[in-house]
């Protein structure tokens, strides 16, 4: 994990885009609304009047949220900004989860893995049913005949 980790932050620094701060999950994460990937970016508060400095938060977000087409056919992403501590401490706290108890990881792919293959089914018996109501259809259509 380290050198995955250490493979990102040379990534982060050669590529385009915010070169400033570090983004350990840049481009790894996928929004669940569109799809696409999320990006980091760096909000800035107001001055405050008494140290005359300005606070900056760091954000991951959907690249479209705010995106560079413009036109009645681009639909800005719905999908919330994340604090970067918030998520990477998540993402973080996951991978860990997954190291301590691949037992119980194992357990849930393989549960989720069963609930697929039950879904499939229903799918396929579905398919047959249609495909057989079909048949009754075809079989009972008024034929034409021309003379």
């Amino acid at each position: 994990m380290f050198e995955l980790v250490q493979r990102q932050k040379e990534k982060n620094t050669t590529n385009k885009g915010n070169n400033r701060y570090f983004y350990m999950f840049k481009g790894m994460i996928r929004c669940g609304h569109c799809g696409r990937s999320w990006s980091g970016t760096t909000y800035s508060d107001r001055m405050n009047k008494k140290t005359g400095t300005k606070g900056r938060y760091r954000f991951y977000r959907c690249q479209n949220k705010n995106p560079r087409k413009f036109g009645a056919d681009v639909e800005k992403c719905p999908a919330k900004s994340l604090r970067t501590e918030v998520i990477e401490e998540y993402i973080w706290n996951l991978i860990i989860r997954c190291i301590v108890d691949k037992d119980e990881i194992v357990s849930q792919l393989k549960e989720v893995s069963t609930l697929q293959d039950h879904r499939l089914a229903d799918i396929e018996f579905t398919s047959i049913h249609v495909h057989n109501m079909k048949k009754i259809v075809e079989k009972r259509k008024p034929r034409v005949w021309l003379e």
